[in-house]
């Protein structure tokens, strides 16, 4: 071990300017990748925030009979993905917009002439909480007698659903350019430390040293400088994580953990997959002389 950390320094020394262009280079990508992941499932928490609180109103007209009232609502409990619906009177819906909206309660006063409608409130279950369920919810009620309007909100969850997703497409693009990207850069790196101490490795090939001696001062190289940029990534990443925990929604620690360390733990394996790679080849090419 004490070997490969001294042969790892000496490869350091030998292109120092190298590393630390390849360990820049790979922050920039693995901070590109990071905050594109981050943006993303930052957004999937709030889409799922926001599932979580709709419901459908189900505005009623005025002078419905306790009968047309039982009618309706058995109506809507039959559907399919119907958790729970309840009645809401007009002394229960002022209450509910004035918690909803404290800001208004000193207008409010002006505005005691116009009653809340009564309406029923229907809650999907959980699963059944998508933008087109809410419309066809929305659509149902709107045919029943004795109904005046229902608020789904589905087309407005839609565009939130279809914007999620663009992210989750871009972030996986993202990726796969990383990927290919963050391998490229280490695989030259590595060869051109591998070019510098090529009369080393040479030496230790004509010897017959072990090959996995011979690798394993550039394997180390190529996961310490993929590890070191995925760290100055992730601090940029967790930057913006705390500006997403304010504006959008909280993240648990468990889901900071999980991006920042994946994000590290990716640059490294992908720096050792990459270095290894990298030495095959070039050993395979050594090897004939």
């Amino acid at each position: 071990m004490k070997r490969t950390l001294q042969e790892a320094w000496r490869g350091y020394r030998a292109r120092t300017l190298t590393a630390w262009i390849a360990m820049g280079v790979t922050a920039l990508l693995l901070l590109i990748f990071g905050s594109a992941l981050a943006t993303g499932v930052g957004f999937y928490l709030f889409l799922q925030k926001i599932r979580n609180e709709f419901v459908v109103d189900v505005y009623l007209e005025p002078g419905q009979t306790a009968s047309r009232l039982k009618e309706i609502r058995e109506t809507l409990e039959g559907l399919g993905g119907v958790a729970k619906v309840e009645y809401v009177d007009r002394e229960r819906a002022t209450r509910d917009f004035l918690s909803r909206y404290p800001q208004y309660q000193r207008f409010f006063r002006f505005f005691l002439d116009v009653p809340f409608p009564h309406h029923f409130r229907v809650t999907p279950k959980t699963y059944w909480r998508t933008s087109a369920f809410l419309s066809y919810l929305g659509e149902v009620a709107r045919s029943l007698p004795g109904v005046d309007d229902a608020y789904a909100g589905g087309r407005w969850l839609a565009r939130l659903e279809r914007f999620t997703f663009l992210l989750t497409v871009i972030s996986g693009a993202f990726l796969l350019v990383v990927f290919l990207a963050l391998a490229i850069v280490v695989a030259q790196t590595i060869r051109l430390t591998v070019l510098a101490r090529h009369e080393v490795v040479h030496l230790l090939l004509l010897q017959g040293a072990p090959l996995s001696m011979v690798r394993a001062p550039f394997e180390l190289l190529g996961a310490v400088y993929a590890g070191v940029g995925g760290l100055l990534a992730a601090g940029g990443v967790w930057v913006l994580l705390q500006v997403l925990h304010r504006v959008l929604v909280p993240y648990s620690v468990t889901v900071e953990g999980g991006i920042l360390g994946g994000l590290v733990l990716f640059a490294l394996l992908m720096g050792f997959a990459s270095a290894r790679s990298t030495m095959d080849d070039l050993l395979d090419q050594e090897l004939p002389v």
